[in-house]
């Protein structure tokens, strides 16, 4: 064999060998690949595996607390339907507008001789509270702070249907602003809820007629820590279950129309509905009735500080009355074009 022939043969075994090598290397690679893929594989069914798992225990979980939250709202439910609507009725005895006089010495107001009434604004709210009841069921309760006379306002209110009547009276409590009354009111109405159960709804008269402030309302709100809705023209929607309540807000503006969850406290214009006539049965329940009264004693936790006079930073620095103006008039007599010049000349010559 010449060494050409030679070289030839050991370059096609290199050549093969390389060959044999490069193709077990494919091999290989191809192997590794798909040991890669498998345990890829592998890996994508096992997080699969876990991510259901955990999807599965989420929706459990989810099923549960819907389940759990079902059955509360439930129990809840029923309890509302088992315990019926408690609403209370602030209202406050205030002298007749027709017959207020001011004393021109003092220049403040006579209250001897003239006739008391209940504001009429507490009315409206007395007669909403009256209507949920009648259509709702529940209980009605009246609490008003002032002296001893203010039971004739009271004793009207049971004669229109109120189930108690709570007066609230001390000296301590006289010469009391908003501030003062708002606390003391809230007071008594915390111990109402302690004595006849929670109170759903709190009714204000939009405002007195002798205070004519309109914040003992808002500030009986604030204490308590109500939802309040104030200016109220009318009550749409009354859901003892679902405990809201939907109404119409009567603004400068237009009408607001509002819903809110309980409890609530609600100031009532007289737009609001028209007030009932007392019946028979119930003015002779009115007229053995007899309210229920409160004192200081009757609040241990009473801070003397925020009651009566000590309790009230508004200070009237002065008042008077208007001086009286006496006022000419001057009738006109005549045919209609003729009147119209004399009374053009009498508005010219007066500067109008």
């Amino acid at each position: 064999m010449d060494l050409a022939e030679q070289r030839q043969r050991n370059v096609g075994t290199v050549e093969t060998d390389e060959t044999a090598a490069a193709a077990d290397t494919v091999q290989e690679r191809r192997t590794e690949r798909s040991g890669q893929m498998e345990r890829q594989t592998e890996q994508r069914g096992q997080t699969e595996s876990q991510t259901g798992q955990r999807e599965q225990t989420v929706a459990q979980t989810e099923q549960s607390v819907q389940s759990e939250t079902q059955s509360g709202q439930s129990g809840r439910t029923e309890a509302r339907r088992d315990k019926p609507l408690h609403m209370v009725v602030c209202v406050k005895q205030v002298p007749d507008s027709r017959e207020i006089r001011i004393d021109p010495v003092t220049n403040t107001l006579v209250r001897q001789g003239v006739p008391s009434i209940v504001n009429f604004y507490d009315l409206h709210g007395l007669e909403a509270a009256l209507r949920i009841k009648d259509e709702h069921g529940g209980r009605v309760t009246v609490v008003t702070m002032g002296p001893k006379q203010a039971e004739k306002a009271l004793k009207e209110c049971i004669s229109l249907g109120a189930d108690e009547a709570v007066l609230v009276t001390d000296r301590g409590f006289a010469g009391a602003d908003t501030l003062a009354t708002s606390y003391v009111v809230a007071k008594a109405i915390s111990k109402i809820a302690e004595t006849w159960g929670p109170v759903d709804i709190v009714f204000c008269g939009k405002q007195t007629l002798d205070g004519d402030t309109g914040q003992v309302g808002p500030g009986i709100a604030c204490r308590l820590d109500l939802e309040q809705l104030t200016y109220v023209c009318r009550i749409e929607r009354v859901d003892p279950e679902n405990r809201t309540v939907q109404v119409h807000r009567q603004l400068e503006d237009g009408v607001e129309i509002v819903r809110t969850r309980m409890p609530v406290l609600i100031t009532a214009l007289k737009e609001l509905n028209k007030v009932r006539r007392a019946s028979l049965p119930g003015m002779i329940r009115a007229a053995r009735y007899q309210p229920i009264v409160w004192t200081t004693a009757d609040f241990p936790d009473l801070d003397r500080s925020k009651i009566g006079l000590k309790g009230s930073p508004t200070i009237v620095a002065k008042s008077w009355v208007p001086e009286a103006r006496k006022i000419e008039c001057t009738f006109l007599e005549g045919e209609p074009r003729e009147t119209a010049a004399k009374l053009a000349d009498a508005l010219w010559g007066a500067g109008a």
